[in-house]
């Protein structure tokens, strides 16, 4: 069961500012590493694949990535974008989606 908070106008105001200040500090010291670049074999530890399973899904284009020259770089960010387009629901998140529950 939720819980109801009662609160003034100012000071539902100062909880969001709150809230914002501390999303956009977390945003700011988290993007450095969110757009990191990788190499193929740090891809390949990053997604914890051999370096010919990455090689395949970039031929097969189911994998972002650029070229420099001959070499191949992945931004970390599109990596994790691809894992979390590619992760597979477990029978309980099924069963929710066909039986929401009635609030």
């Amino acid at each position: 069961m939720e819980k109801i908070i009662v609160t003034t106008q100012p000071e539902l105001k100062a909880i969001i500012e709150q809230i914002i200040t501390d999303l956009l500090a977390s945003k700011s010291e988290s993007s450095p590493q969110a757009d990191a670049v990788l190499t193929l074999k740090q891809a390949s530890e990053y997604l914890q694949v051999p370096q010919g399973t990455i090689y395949q899904l970039t031929h097969r284009r189911e994998i972002c990535f650029n070229k420099v020259g001959r070499s191949l770089r992945f931004r970390k960010m599109d990596l994790d974008a691809w894992l979390a387009d590619n992760k597979k629901a477990t029978r309980k998140e099924i069963a929710e989606k066909l039986n929401p529950k009635k609030l």
